[in-house]
């Protein structure tokens, strides 16, 4: 086993065990927001890996090819995990910088 493929097996069980804790209510946003974080950012660069090695196949009997398949789930848990981000951010300040985003030039009236 590749240490990508450990990689992205590791992330997907991120993703799994964030998503028990979300479920059973469990409010440890520190987790959440760490994990989903890194988590995002490793399946997101293996989408992008498996895109650039393997595009965008078209197969003539109709089924999906391994590739497209992987991505979808990998989107599935991307999708997943911003929307357990979205949860967390009223709840943690970090968690809505890191969903929303924050300016890096402040609004020069906001000085004075």
């Amino acid at each position: 086993m590749t240490a990508r493929a450990m990689t992205v097996n590791a992330a997907k069980a991120i993703a799994r065990i964030l998503a028990v804790v979300h479920r059973r209510a469990l409010s440890n946003v520190p987790l959440l927001l760490v994990g989903a974080e890194v988590t995002i950012a490793v399946l997101c660069i293996d989408r992008w890996i498996i895109k650039a090695r393997d595009g965008d196949p078209i197969t003539r009997d109709g089924k999906t090819p391994s590739a497209t398949q992987t991505i979808g789930s990998h989107m599935q848990d991307v999708k997943w995990l911003l929307t357990a981000l979205r949860w967390a951010a009223p709840r943690w300040e970090t968690a809505q910088e890191k969903l929303y985003g924050h300016p890096l030039i402040p609004d020069p009236a906001s000085l004075f």
